[in-house]
């Protein structure tokens, strides 16, 4: 997973590689930048962070996509508004797809400040850094470990390791609900 400065960098970096060039428009920023790409989080053209910690967010490939698609669409002359709703539900692999490009992507070549590579959507539940919540109060009190996950904005999971039962298929059950959440975000509610 990357910041936000990092995937502006990493669609730069690739597109420069692709030979997509600024068009005659004067209408379109053509580089993307973390404040161009927090506008097209507004729009809802690109998805939400995948992964917060504190106030830092989290971007994945499938964001990248996002990015590579709506600058590859606006190269065609395509507007945001057009762009929104050819984007509309597309997965990884349609983006990929739709762009001509092969997954996996290559790795970024700027410097990155998470410790976890760029992964894919599917492997989002087994990047995630484990958070620390501040000691209790109570005297002598350990120290607890809990793996805080958000896998929805405004939803928060958070699992006290030391508490589950022995055996519990923590893995398991971190996949369920990542295929839940992707299943969820693809539309395809119950």
């Amino acid at each position: 997973m990357v910041r936000l400065e990092e995937l502006a960098q990493w669609g730069q970096q690739l597109m420069d590689r692709l030979g997509w060039h600024e068009g005659d428009s004067k209408r379109v920023t053509w580089t993307p930048t973390p404040r161009l790409l927090r506008y097209y989080t507004t729009l809802g053209i690109l998805d939400r962070a995948a992964h917060f910690q504190g106030r830092t967010a989290f971007y994945t490939g499938k964001h990248l996509l996002q990015v590579l698609a709506i600058k590859h669409l606006q190269l065609a002359g395509h507007r945001l508004e057009d762009i929104q709703q050819l984007m509309l539900g597309k997965n990884e692999e349609n983006l990929a797809q739709m762009l001509g490009l092969t997954l996996p992507l290559p790795q970024p070549e700027v410097p990155s400040h998470s410790a976890a590579p760029l992964a894919r959507r599917a492997d989002f539940w087994e990047e995630l850094p484990e958070r620390a919540l501040p000691a209790p109060t109570l005297p002598k009190a350990p120290r607890r470990q809990l793996l805080s996950l958000e896998p929805l904005n405004g939803m928060q999971l958070l699992v006290d390791c030391d508490r589950l039962p022995e055996g519990f298929p923590l893995e398991e059950f971190l996949q369920k609900m990542s295929a839940l959440v992707r299943e969820h975000e693809g539309g395809s509610q119950p």
